[in-house]
């Protein structure tokens, strides 16, 4: 899965799936560059073992997301008649890529990535008697990447002051049409991106940020126009991922995008009245999925939940009414399950915060737990859609993807990847996750 981990250089190689890692083949890039950052295939593999890890951690929260994703990507490939070369792009670990069945109904699979340990590992996930239609290509997919950190590496080098620098930087951020070199990518069938997009422009920007402070001592976030330059690179990279969806893809064939287009929720955005219609809105969730019966059901998950209540209650947690009586959870709850009883917002929003309080404590079923977590983030969407930091200019992308001819078709999907599900809401650990099937239109 592709989260952390798309960019980097145009240079690429083929890996053959019973050979010998070739140690020497560097590129002159990852050399230059040894002695500041990681080296282009130490930093994607790092990236990928980051993955791994919270996936271990997580990996039963990501059950959704990866069943939707897998599910679309295969009614995707239905769709189309000439079953040649699939082509992965940003394949990784091919987590949400249903690899064994593309491998199954395609002649040639073909898997791009600067991230060749955890291709491998995928490769060798699906049935040995499938794995030598599926080929490794070690390679970026842009196609400004290399010539972008190079040029910037010399002007660092060659920079006078921290002002020369940003003076001539910015040229290079504003002035990225001449970098352009098309990767030697097939071309295909069936692309799929997967959670690239919204990564493409990361490894550039992060290279020129390590590289101008390792230098100057200074960081390039405290330009003044520094939003406006990266606003320029990322919109590049924009452009850039969908001219090459049109190039590799065949004019019969077919494409599946999906990114996180956002992330959240963030807290520190949100207003305690906000917070407030957050919780209301948020009781009548839980009860529709049935989180409140599912923490009934169990009395020692409900001694906890009856604790967290008083707790919170005595507090005087949105008790805007002042109110000090003993209130029984057991009585909310009833009132909560049955809309035409006593009306009670403040203790209804105690036992939703409470009930929310209980996630990912391990007590709860993880399918009710999922379900929960939805609920949250629906909830903020709704009465807080500013707490979701939008990640890619999806409407941009179309666009551009349009221009070239490539269109939607069919039902575009959305849903939520809970990454990080036990920091929600205090630090965003969900992504929004939309996705479109696209073919040549006229």
């Amino acid at each position: 899965m592709r989260v952390l981990l798309l960019c980097g250089l145009v240079y690429s190689f083929s890996v053959p799936l019973c050979g010998v890692d070739r140690a020497d083949s560097r590129s002159s890039l990852e050399a230059d560059t040894a002695d500041y950052i990681p080296s282009l295939g130490s930093f994607f593999g790092l990236a990928g073992r980051k993955l791994d890890a919270i996936a271990s951690e997580y990996g039963l929260y990501w059950q959704p997301h990866l069943t939707e994703s897998r599910r679309l990507i295969r009614s995707a490939a239905r769709s189309i008649e000439r079953r040649g070369t699939a082509l992965v792009l940003g394949a990784g670990k091919c987590r949400e890529i249903p690899l064994q069945q593309l491998a199954r109904d395609f002649d040639h699979v073909v898997l791009v990535d600067l991230d060749s340990v955890s291709m491998r590992e995928a490769v060798e996930l699906i049935p040995e008697f499938l794995r030598h239609k599926v080929e490794i290509r070690v390679s970026d997919i842009t196609t400004f990447t290399r010539s972008f950190v190079k040029m910037a590496r010399q002007i660092i080098s060659t920079s006078r002051d921290v002002k020369d620098a940003e003076i001539r930087l910015a040229g290079l951020y504003l002035s990225l049409d001449h970098l352009v070199r098309i990767p030697d990518l097939p071309h295909a069938d069936f692309v799929v991106s997967s959670l690239v997009l919204a990564e493409l422009a990361r490894y550039a920007n992060t290279y020129v940020a390590q590289l101008f402070s390792q230098k100057f001592g200074s960081e390039i976030s405290t330009w003044k126009n520094y939003e406006e330059l990266r606003s320029n690179l990322f919109h590049f990279a924009i452009e850039d991922h969908a001219r090459l969806l049109a190039s590799v893809t065949v004019p019969t064939g077919v494409v599946y995008f999906a990114d996180t287009t956002a992330r959240g929720p963030n807290l520190s955005t949100v207003s305690s009245a906000e917070r407030e219609k957050i919780l209301d809105e948020l009781v009548g969730r839980f009860e529709r999925v049935g989180v409140f019966r599912k923490i009934q059901a169990r009395p020692e998950i409900w001694n906890t939940f009856d604790n967290l209540f008083k707790k919170l209650s005595a507090i005087g947690m949105d008790n805007t009414a002042g109110e000090t009586e003993i209130v029984y959870l057991d009585k909310v709850i009833e009132n909560i399950e049955n809309p035409d009883g006593l009306s009670t917002d403040w203790r209804s929003r105690v036992a939703a915060e409470a009930a929310a309080r209980l996630l990912c404590r391990g007590r709860l079923p993880i399918d009710t737990e999922i379900s929960a977590y939805q609920a949250i983030l629906q909830s903020y969407q709704v009465i807080a859609p500013q707490s979701m930091e939008s990640l890619v200019d999806h409407k941009t992308f179309l666009k551009d993807l349009n221009e070239y001819g490539l269109k939607p078709f069919g039902t575009a999907a959305s849903w939520f990847w809970l990454e990080y599900p036990c920091s929600i809401p205090r630090k965003p650990g969900a992504f929004l996750v939309n996705s479109w099937t696209l073919r040549w239109m006229n």
